[in-house]
């Protein structure tokens, strides 16, 4: 029997539901062949998971005598009130995950994720073909569109547009969903996009303009862009199962890296993907560090989300980070 197990997409409001029809009692721990359970769930399947895809068909996951069935759901907010509940572990982006910690969620880091690299970057601001915005310090009175207009890669654009001198007031973030946006740049709906890989590359190939600057070198040039989390309690008490995860899940992204032809068929399989789409990725698949990760990978996004998200401007970014990491 495979270690990992996919599970069918719920949507947002089926999640809800489950919680709120008391789904939380505690599950059987015991897997596949005796194998330890862990039930993880992620957002809607796409490259950032890619590590997870590979740690499943490689057999990795089951090597380190865990048995992982993966949950995708539409709508990654709802993840942190989930855990320790109908999941066990979960996927998040930092302003999600330290926002639900910040307000009382039992919520512990026990993995990294995604990460950014210099030559590999993971977030681009993009204008049309022929656009007058043509950097960063154009943009007063653009018109940009973001995938949530108080997520991480917003509050990025906005950190990056400050600090090349634009105006924020004179600027409209309208809410795009990233497989839109090259049509939406396209039409003109708006004038440039905070826009990720694939759909990156997808309106690059149409023409676009790259602004040249990458939004998450506000953090860092190797920002941490995703993390792995749990219940406190319940990592105190699986702390040998985690480490298996993680190193599975290294062992993923190494595979990635040293296999990218297998690994963009597999992203293709898992995503929907068109494989044509898929091959212009050449550059452009994720890095992982599941394992490696320190409070400075979490401590400037507590601070980014202080000045340009909801987080209260009084928090302790080391003290809630330090919590986080179970120091």
């Amino acid at each position: 029997m495979r270690a990992h197990k996919l599970v069918t997409a719920l949507t947002a409001v089926a999640l809800l539901t489950g919680l709120a029809a008391g789904c939380g009692s505690d599950p059987d721990e015991s897997g596949a062949d005796g194998a330890t359970k862990i039930r993880l769930v992620t957002t809607s399947p796409t490259v950032t998971l890619l590590a997870i895809y590979a740690a499943d068909q490689q057999g990795f996951f089951k090597n380190h005598g865990l048995d992982v069935e993966v949950t995708s759901v539409n709508d990654a907010t709802t993840i942190p009130a989930a855990i320790g509940k109908q999941f066990d572990v979960g996927w998040t982006v930092q302003p999600i995950g330290i926002n639900a910690a910040a307000s009382g969620v039992p919520l512990t880091i026990v993995g990294g994720g995604e990460r950014n690299q210099p030559d590999n970057q993971q977030l681009f601001l993009l204008s049309a073909k022929g656009s007058k915005y043509k950097t960063v310090a154009d943009l007063a009175g653009a018109k940009i569109g973001s995938a949530t207009l108080a997520g991480a890669n917003t509050m990025l654009v906005k950190a990056t547009l400050d600090k090349a001198g634009v105006d924020l007031k004179s600027v409209q973030f309208v809410q795009v969903g990233f497989s839109d946006m090259p049509d939406q740049l396209a039409a003109g709906a708006v004038d440039v996009i905070a826009v990720s890989p694939p759909n990156s590359q997808i309106a690059l190939d149409a023409g676009a303009q790259n602004l040249g600057v990458s939004p998450y070198n506000i953090i860092s040039e190797t920002a941490l862009t995703t993390f792995l989390m749990a219940n406190t309690g319940w990592a105190k008490e699986h702390a040998e199962a985690l480490a298996g995860m993680r190193a599975a899940l290294d062992e993923g992204g190494k595979w990635i890296s040293d296999h990218p032809a297998d690994a963009k068929t597999l992203l293709s399989k898992r995503t929907g993907l068109d494989i044509a789409t898929v091959d212009k990725l050449s550059l452009q698949l994720p890095r992982y560090t599941y394992q490696d990760y320190t409070a400075q990978d979490f401590v400037p996004w507590v601070e980014l989300m202080k000045t340009y998200g909801t987080l209260n401007k009084s928090t302790d970014a080391n003290q809630l980070i330090t919590k986080m990491l179970g120091q």
